[in-house]
C-alpha cells in the first residue's frame, strides 16, 4: 500500500482516520517548551526508530497499518517523526502543508546535490510539493537488509534518527536555514561517532573480523569529505583517546543521548557489557554531561527494547542469549525502583484499588481483566518516576508475574495488606 510511488500523497490523506483510531494517551497533548527534547525523546524511544528497526509510529496505532513491510514502515516511521519535529520545535508547522514545506527545504539545505541538474528541472514537468518531500525521504532511507553484520545494519538505519535531530534543531533556529555551520556540525558529529565506535571496539585490544566489517561499512556510508574520509580510516587501527575527542560544541541534549546510545550498541554488540567497557560508556557520559542515572536509563532503553520485540525482530534472535539480557534488565530495574523507593511507596499506599487487588491476588486467582488492570495501574505508577516511561509500552515481556517478582513486597504490601508468611 505505502511501497508504490505517491505512497506519501497516498498516507497524508488516510492519515486523519490512524488519528482517530488511536488512544489519547498515545499523543501529545500540549506543547512543554522546557521537556521538548525529553519528550519527544520518550515518544519516540519505544517506537524503535532512534534503533534503526522501527515497529511502531510515534503518536499512531492504527490496525490498518499492522501489516505493513519493513520498507513502508521506515518511511512511515521518518515522516511521523519528523511531523512530531514540527509540532513540537516549529510554532509555525501547524499543518501537513507547512510541514510537508519544511521537509522539502530542508533536505534541500542539508543536501544540496539533491537538486538535481538546473536545465534537465527546467524542461522537466514540475511535481507537486507531497511528490517532491516524497523524493527527499526516499534518498535518505538506508535499509540494508542484505548485510551479514546486523550490527552494522542496526547502526546504519539508525543514521535516520541524526538527520532527525539536525532536522529540530534547524526548525529552532530559523538563521541556520541560511548557515552553513549546521552541515559543517553533522559532519563534525559523525566524525565524533566514528572515533567513539573506534575506541569501543578497540576497548578489548582486539579487532574481530565482524568488527572491522561494521566499521568500514559505517565509513563507507558516512558522506564525509575526502579530508575526513582519510582521517576517519585511521581510527580503526589506531583509535583517539577519548579525553582528546572534542564534544564541546555539542549542547543539544537529544544529541548527547543519541550519541551515547550509540556508543552503547557499539560496545553491546554480540557480547557482555564487560567491566572495562562499562567504565568507558561512564567516562563517556561524564564528557557529555550526563549523569550515571541518565547512563543506566540508555543502558536499560536499549535492553527492553530489545526485549520487548525479541521475537518481532528476526535478526536478533540467536545473537545473544535472552536469559542474559533479560537477567541483566531485571537486576537494573530492580536498582532503579530500588533508588526511588520512598516516590514509589507513597503512590502505592495511595492507590487503595489496586492495593485491594493486590490483596486479593494472594488469596485468590485473578481474573484476566483484573490482572491487565494490575499491570496496567502498577506501570502507570512506575510511570511517575521519569525513567520509567520508557519501559511502559507494549508487550509481552513485562508481564504481571515479572512486575510482583521485580517491585519489593514492601511497596506492593504496606503493612494494612502484608500477607502472611
Amino acid at each position: 500500500m505505502y511501497s508504490e510511488n505517491g505512497w506519501l500523497d497516498k498516507y497524508l490523506k488516510n492519515r486523519e482516520l490512524y488519528i482517530a483510531e488511536t488512544p489519547k494517551e498515545l499523543k501529545v497533548k500540549e506543547h512543554v517548551s522546557s521537556d521538548d527534547e525529553l519528550l519527544f525523546y520518550e515518544i519516540v524511544q519505544p517506537t524503535g526508530f532512534i534503533y534503526g528497526y522501527p515497529l511502531s509510529l510515534p503518536e499512531i496505532n492504527s490496525e490498518k497499518l499492522k501489516n505493513l513491510d519493513s520498507e513502508a514502515l521506515t518511511k512511515l516511521s521518518l515522516t511521523e517523526t519528523m511531523i512530531l519535529c514540527a509540532k513540537l520545535f516549529d510554532n509555525q508547522s501547524n499543518n501537513e502543508k507547512q510541514v510537508i514545506e519544511n521537509i522539502i527545504s530542508f533536505y534541500k539545505f542539508l543536501y544540496p546535490e539533491f537538486k538535481g541538474n538546473f536545465f534537465v528541472n527546467l524542461f522537466r514537468p514540475k511535481k507537486n510539493r507531497t511528490k517532491k518531500a516524497e523524493n527527499f525521504i526516499e534518498k535518505q532511507l538506508t535499509l540494508r537488509t542484505s548485510i551479514d553484520n546486523f550490527w552494522a545494519s542496526f547502526f546504519l538505519n539508525s543514521l535516520l534518527f541524526l538527520d532527525i535531530i539536525y532536522f529540530s534543531i534547524w526548525l529552532q533556529d530559523k538563521n541556520l536555514k541560511n548557515n552553513v555551520e549546521i552541515k559543517k556540525q553533522r559532519e563534525d558529529v559523525f566524525m565524533i561517532l566514528l572515533q567513539i565506535i573506534s575506541i569501543a571496539i578497540n576497548a578489548d585490544n582486539r579487532l574481530e573480523d565482524r568488527e572491522i566489517q561494521f566499521y568500514n561499512l559505517l565509513l563507507k556510508s558516512s558522506k564525509l569529505s575526502k579530508e575526513n574520509y582519510e582521517i576517519a580510516k585511521e581510527y580503526l587501527h589506531y583509535p583517539p583517546k577519548l579525553a582528546n575527542v572534542n564534544l564541546s560544541f555539542i549542547s543539544s541534549w537529544l544529541l548527547k543521548k543519541y550519541i551515547l546510545e550509540m556508543a552503547i550498541i557499539a560496545v553491546w554488540a554480540d557480547k557482555d557489557v564487560e567491566g572495562f567497557e562499562l567504565k568507558f560508556l561512564r567516562e563517556l557520559a561524564h564528557k557529555l554531561d550526563l549523569s550515571q542515572d541518565e547512563l543506566n536509563e540508555s543502558m536499560m532503553a536499549v535492553e527492553i527494547f530489545v526485549l520487548n520485540n525479541w521475537q518481532s525482530v528476526p535478526y536478533l534472535q540467536g545473537k545473544k542469549s535472552y536469559e542474559v539480557v533479560s537477567n541483566k534488565f531485571i537486576d537494573g530495574f530492580k536498582r532503579s525502583i530500588e533508588a526511588n523507593k520512598q516516590k514509589l511507596s507513597k503512590e502505592f499506599s495511595e492507590s487503595k484499588e489496586l492495593l485491594a487487588l493486590i490483596k486479593k491476588s494472594t488469596e485468590t486467582e485473578l481474573s484476566e481483566a483484573e490482572s491487565e488492570l494490575v499491570k496496567k495501574q502498577i506501570l502507570d505508577i512506575l510511570k511517575t518516576v521519569p525513567m520509567f516511561v520508557i519501559f511502559v509500552l507494549p508487550g509481552s515481556f513485562i508481564t504481571l508475574p515479572l512486575l510482583f517478582k521485580i517491585v519489593p513486597k514492601n511497596i506492593l504490601y504496606p503493612s494494612a495488606y502484608m500477607p502472611e508468611e
